[in-house]
């Protein structure tokens, strides 16, 4: 998503981004797709933070550019029986990023859970 300066007016577009890397806690490196990304949030914990970097092409060179996104939110455990155990779901407080090509993050859809494949937040980039 693209949010024009002058108008504040959000619209779809298509992102010259060639890939996307995203670093968990402890966990690595994962290369991403650029039309989705499905991040597993800490259940011990009430934050999760994700280090974005965006490798987009300008003028034929290659610009890193990173931002750091935290995730804050509750966890409910549900109970489900003794072979299935515990299902997780996380009620999205907020969302905080750093602001160096994502330009905010809209919550979507507040609840997320193993089960179902909703879009939970919307990342909209600085325009260029």
């Amino acid at each position: 998503m693209v949010t024009d300066i002058a108008t504040g007016t959000a619209s779809s577009q298509r992102a010259t981004i060639d890939s996307v890397h995203v670093f968990f806690a402890g966990t690595g490196t994962r290369w991403l797709q650029t039309q989705g990304v499905h991040l597993q949030l800490n259940k011990l914990e009430d934050s999760s933070q994700f280090v974005f970097r965006f490798f987009e092409t300008i003028a034929d060179v290659v610009v890193p550019t990173q931002d750091v996104v935290s995730i804050f939110y509750t966890v409910h455990e549900t109970y489900i029986s003794f072979q299935c155990g515990l299902l997780h779901t996380f009620t999205i407080d907020s969302v905080r990023t750093t602001r160096n090509f994502i330009d905010s993050i809209v919550i979507v859809s507040p609840e997320v859970n193993n089960v179902s494949n909703a879009e939970n937040i919307k990342i909209y980039r600085h325009p260029r």
